[in-house]
């Protein structure tokens, strides 16, 4: 078949003519990663999409129907080509589309010149169900993902658990086995750093979803047999029922557990009560066992404090007046490109250092608009005092804005954000292992290839946390670069949030040079090599995902 005729999307595409002489064609398709909650519009807006590019436009039947993809729970529709008065004519499309437990958006299609038919219907099924997400498994041992990760507690009926587990990264990821009531349960064990409390990990956790300046729903706390605990019920949307129900507790000084569950509407009340029960009754390895947190602190504000000394122009001037791009990635799927610039200013000699950042998204899928962000960091020689612009468009709507500067002494910084719902301003106070998005980087950088490699926690800011956030750094090896299990490996930084703890990997040449960043493997930028590197293009991301 023609790639041509493709739909976007599409990884597979077979074209025949059936039995009954009727022509079809066959696709298997991704589409752009699903973050937010577990709701069937996600699966069955790319579904529509698809259906659209093959030249059906309308719903043939009422209304999309509960289904699934393998084992994730999903959508299936039938679509068809609007004819006159109120009519459907060929081409008509059968599809399915889920969610998996990553986010991760996958379908099937089947373009017929006739409606489907109980053979169609019966295809659709068969290649639908045995469909399967590489690097999942999901039929992992419960006990011993629960020892991988050091939580423990009575697993519940009707509960699968999703493999692999990683030792390093202490989470336990759970579905409910019914298509019908469908479900994702992340449970993280993560540590508890300075004053961070379980409240505020929710409170973090919660507005970076929902990415506005206030929650509709303020965070609860509640006692869970003796220990702290804090909940919110999230709706994406307003007006729409809660699909995403989050939940901290506190296990010991150090400890907490912190869970994330994405469910269908009529399963919310299943996965409030699984988590209440985990918080009341979960036995947990204190986070201390994984990283030495006094240690690792110490480590990170020396180190810190060394770079600093070095000076900026020590660490970012070899990208002076250079350009840097990026393919950003997902499987199967490409998601627009980010290009970085770095150079120094002679107006702003309190600031002289200028680094500048731009992600651009043209989405080929109907239904989705181009996304741009844009920011821009100024730096200061020593390294402490900074300032920060980002701005966000979508389909040349600005819908958000955010600027924030630390004080000349790196003790306090002023953020203000502003989205569609208003304006937030925050006053947060900077400790000794702040560091700021560049300086983040290159110390990510040092570590890769130290020869004593230690792992740091380190302070941050990102838009929408109350105040500084915590971040475990681990070098963990040359590990295989993200895309193809087949490619180079490289230096490798592990980075991983209190509040949003999916790992991030860093990935480093031998001579610090930055070569991709994966966000749990789901989503990923890779270095594009440019024939000339010389100015001028948009740089150095926060954590990777600010």
């Amino acid at each position: 078949m023609d790639r041509a005729v493709w739909p976007t999307g599409a990884i597979v595409g077979v074209e025949k003519e059936g039995t009954d002489g009727r022509q079809k064609r066959f696709f298997v398709f991704r589409g752009p990663p699903s973050h937010n909650g577990l709701a069937v519009s996600a699966g069955f807006r790319e579904l529509v999409a698809v259906s659209r590019e093959l030249g059906a436009d309308v719903l043939f039947a009422d209304r999309p129907a509960p289904a699934s993809v393998g084992a994730f729970p999903g959508v299936t529709a039938v679509m068809g080509k609007r004819a006159g008065s109120g009519g459907v004519q060929s081409p008509f499309c059968l599809g399915r589309a889920a969610v998996g437990p990553g986010g991760e958006l996958v379908g099937v299609v089947l373009q017929a010149d006739e409606p489907p038919r109980r053979a169609d219907e019966t295809l659709v099924e068969q290649v639908a169900q045995s469909m399967e997400l590489p690097g999942i498994s999901l039929n992992a041992d419960a006990q011993d993902s629960m020892a991988a990760a050091g939580i423990s507690f009575e697993t519940p009926g009707g509960v699968r658990f999703i493999g692999p587990v990683d030792p390093e990264v202490p989470r336990l990821r759970l579905m409910s086995d019914q298509a019908g009531r469908a479900w994702y349960l992340d449970v993280y064990r993560v540590p508890l750093i300075g004053r961070r409390k379980v409240a505020d990990l929710v409170e973090d956790r919660a507005m970076s979803i929902v990415q506005e300046v206030r929650l509709r729903e303020p965070v609860e706390s509640f006692d869970a047999a003796g220990r702290e605990a804090a909940r919110v019920h999230l709706a994406i949307v307003s007006g729409q029922e809660p699909t995403v129900h989050l939940l901290a507790v506190k296990t010991d000084e150090h400890t907490a557990l912190l869970m994330v569950g994405r469910f269908k509407a009529e399963a919310g009340g299943e996965v409030r009560k699984a988590c209440e029960s985990i918080a009341a009754t979960a036995r947990v390895n204190s986070y201390d066992e994984l990283v030495d947190l006094g240690s690792a602190a110490e480590t990170a504000r020396m180190m810190i404090q060394d770079c600093r000394k070095a000076g900026i122009s020590s660490l970012v001037g070899r990208h002076e007046r250079k350009r840097r791009r990026f393919e950003v990635k997902a499987p199967g799927i490409s998601l627009g490109s980010w290009a970085e610039s770095c150079r120094r200013s002679s107006e702003q000699n309190d600031l002289p250092w200028e680094l500048t950042g731009r992600w651009v998204y043209q989405p080929k899928w109907l239904g989705h608009d181009r996304l741009v962000v844009s920011e821009g960091w100024r730096l200061a020689e020593n390294g402490v005092r900074y300032n920060y612009a980002l701005e966000r468009t979508d389909g040349g709507r600005i819908t958000i804005q955010q600027t924030e500067e630390s004080d000349a002494e790196g003790r306090r910084a002023t953020r203000i954000v502003n989205t569609s719902e208003g304006s937030r301003t925050e006053n947060i106070e900077l400790d000794e292992t702040f560091a700021c998005g560049p300086l983040l980087t290159e110390v990510c950088a040092r570590i890769a290839n130290g020869a004593d490699p230690k792992p740091l926690i380190v302070s941050i800011i990102e838009t929408f946390t109350a105040g500084a956030a915590y971040c475990v750094v681990k070098p963990i090896g040359r590990t295989s670069l993200p895309g193809s299990s087949l490619r180079s490996a490289a230096s490798t930084v592990r980075l991983m949030v209190d509040y949003d703890p999916e790992p991030v990997l860093m990935f480093f040449d031998d001579d610090g040079e930055l070569l991709a960043v994966s966000f749990d493997g789901r989503q990923w930028r890779e270095r594009v090599e440019l024939p000339a590197e010389t100015e001028e293009s948009p740089g150095a991301e926060r954590r990777p995902g600010r």
